[in-house]
């Protein structure tokens, strides 16, 4: 898809280091709406789906086109996590000297004017709270009150004069393998306390790089991949469950073209411009079926009518219509059973050509023609 590929990534290096206002988020979505339903120009257009269930994943039964709300998150996370995960790049040393030089970026408190970039990443450090741990190996690395290393670290810790400055490498003895917990009593209350002596740091020959870990990747590194999903996630949007069983099962369809398999998603979907689609929305327009007159025009009724019986049945499949389930939407999944890869193929493009008849004899007035089909 055009929108997928091209026009999701145009604004990606802006948000990746810009939080985008909503506002603008908004007017985009609006802009990638109009062109997927084909309206251009100004004004306003009847979208059949909300754009929201469109951004839902393929195995959710949406397109696969990413929320642009919650892909600018997850890009801009990741300057946060080049601050948290202590980055050698120039600026984040920068910003670490300028903003928190002596409390570090964990305890750090939006008091003082900032720049808007520094102040968006701060408001979202709690994003990481419950996402990140720390390898620690010989703990030379992570200071003791400026960094979460443990994971009752977030409650209040008492920093003294002489704790600022202390490494975790300095509260533990190498040589006996144990905590100093004299030390730690003076910094850290009971239950941090436990917390800590359950900790076995992993000093290994030559001393262990102590490393911040992303919890939802196997490889411990934050992605924008893996920060979207989890973003995602925590949105709480229920999939559609029907029709992702049968989306799924239509991308697995092989011989059939993405233009089609698009065109079957908005079948399954309730998504196609059907009469009686458009009379919910519109009152004024009839629901009624403009080839016979005779029902109001819904999924089945379009596909399954008498001249769409007569495409069947004249097919290379040779089918009569009451050899399938009553609903069409329901015959996708019985032909994903009882029929062959060739015969799949032939099914989606017969249903394919009969929608195209179906809006020249109603847009452009043709004749609808079985046997032309």
């Amino acid at each position: 898809m055009l929108i997928k590929y091209v026009l999701m990534f145009l604004p990606v290096y802006f948000m990746s280091f810009e939080c985008v206002p909503k506002t603008i988020i908004k007017q985009m979505n609006i802009l990638m709406a109009k062109f997927f339903w084909g309206k251009m120009g100004q004004g306003r257009y009847m979208a059949p789906v909300a754009w929201k269930y469109i951004c839902r994943p393929i195995e959710e039964g949406g397109l696969g086109v990413r929320d642009l709300n919650l892909f600018g998150e997850a890009l801009f996370l990741k300057l946060l996590w080049a601050i948290i995960s202590d980055d050698k790049k120039l600026w984040v040393h920068i910003c670490n000297a300028k903003y928190c030089p002596k409390v570090g970026f964990w305890n750090v408190k939006l008091n003082s004017p900032c720049s808007r970039i520094w102040r968006n990443m701060v408001q979202r450090k709690d994003f990481f709270k419950e996402n990140v741990k720390w390898s620690i190996g010989d703990g030379s690395r992570i200071k003791a009150v400026a960094q979460p290393w443990f994971r009752g670290w977030w409650e209040q810790t008492q920093i003294t004069q002489g704790s600022k400055g202390k490494m975790v490498a300095d509260l533990y003895d190498f040589s006996m393998m144990k905590w100093k917990v004299d030390e730690l009593n003076q910094m850290f209350n009971q239950n941090q306390l436990s917390e800590i002596t359950a900790i076995q740091p992993q000093p290994t020959r030559g001393g262990a790089q102590d490393r911040l870990i992303w919890v939802q990747s196997k490889r411990g590194k934050y992605s924008v991949k893996e920060g979207y999903k989890l973003l995602r996630s925590q949105a709480n949007m229920p999939p559609n469950n029907e029709v992702a069983v049968l989306w799924q099962q239509i991308q697995n369809w092989k011989g059939v073209v993405p233009k089609v398999k698009n065109f079957l998603w908005r079948l399954i979907s309730g998504a196609l411009m059907l009469s009686q689609n458009v009379h919910r929305r519109i009152h004024v327009v009839s629901a009624m079926c403009q080839r016979c007159h005779t029902e109001n025009e819904f999924e089945t009724h379009c596909f399954f009518c008498h001249g769409s019986r007569l495409v069947w049945f004249g097919s290379t499949l040779g089918l009569r219509t009451h050899d399938l389930p009553l609903n069409v939407v329901t015959s996708i999944d019985h032909c994903t059973i009882h029929m062959t890869e060739e015969q799949i193929k032939i099914f989606s493009y017969t249903l394919w050509e009969i929608w195209k008849a179906r809006n020249e004899a109603v847009i452009q007035y043709k004749r609808f023609e079985p046997v032309e089909i």
